[in-house]
């Protein structure tokens, strides 16, 4: 994964977890079909009300992020993924 794409998840996550303190970090994924597109997986405690605005949140912030650098990310909320 290039050093671009970490940094821009990393800062992505950092400004989420700011506002959404519940969530913790998972693990950076790679889109399986989409270049160029890269989910960060967290898992939390949030309400229905909670998740409605964290999506709004991080929508705003990668749309923000595909215009100017071109890369696209989504934050993915899945207590699946954490490891016991």
């Amino acid at each position: 994964m290039k050093r671009k794409v970490q940094q821009l998840a990393k800062s992505l996550y950092e400004e989420t977890k700011q506002r959404f303190p519940a969530i913790q970090f998972i693990n950076i994924q790679e889109h399986p079909e989409q270049a160029d597109r890269f989910w960060i997986n967290v898992a939390g405690e949030l309400s229905e009300e909670e998740q409605d605005s964290m999506r709004m949140f991080v929508g705003r912030k990668a749309t923000d992020i595909l215009i100017h650098d071109g890369y696209s990310f989504a934050v993915m909320l899945d207590n699946s993924l954490v490891e016991i």
